[in-house]
């Protein structure tokens, strides 16, 4: 019984060195409140899923342009201030971008972006002000807060070339497949 609760323990304290969440995001307690910025454009990055392709790092990297601006983990959310004018999103996983959207930001509008794991791929996906509030009284989700523990990720602007023309390609083979970002206004 002693050795089986000692085992336990241990592999609790292994898993969860492993299952840590974003090294690079701070989690507060409170709901932060979203506001417009009269001279940049407001994005809030937010998942509400619990599949994960890797459980042990359940880690979403967002990066504008070639910047990262955040992360997330199960049911949380952060936002991001961006110069208006049109932007690369990336989410990336471990360094490989698993989804690109390219959207035209403006100034004083708010862009809610949801990241929606599904079998086989990630989704961004556009919502409503209603949608996010919606998210928020059901699913409670985590706030973090971007604060770098030293230098952040970089992506290889290879990949990042080629996730871009990937994107270009699909647009132009099925205009419809990335419509809901390309149309996305905000706010």
């Amino acid at each position: 019984m002693r050795k089986s609760l000692v085992s336990i323990l241990v592999a609790g304290l292994v898993f969860s060195s492993f299952a840590g969440g974003p090294e690079h995001m701070q989690s507060t307690a409170a709901l932060q409140t979203i506001e417009r910025d009269s001279t940049q454009a407001v994005i809030v990055f937010h998942t509400n899923t619990n599949f994960h392709i890797k459980p042990l790092k359940p880690l979403y990297e967002y990066f504008v342009d070639d910047q990262m601006v955040g992360q997330t983990k199960f049911n949380s959310y952060f936002i991001v201030h961006a110069a208006p004018g049109t932007r690369w999103i990336y989410l990336t996983i471990g360094g490989k971008v698993y989804n690109t959207a390219r959207l035209d930001l403006e100034a004083n509008k708010i862009y809610y972006i949801l990241e929606k794991a599904v079998p086989g791929g990630q989704l961004l996906l556009s919502q409503t002000p209603d949608d996010f509030a919606q998210y928020l009284k059901e699913i409670k989700p985590e706030y973090l807060v971007f604060k770098p523990a030293g230098e952040t990720k970089k992506i290889k602007e290879s990949r990042l070339e080629d996730a871009r023309k990937e994107f270009e390609e699909d647009v132009a083979k099925d205009p419809g497949k990335h419509e809901d970002m390309l149309k996305y206004k905000g706010f």
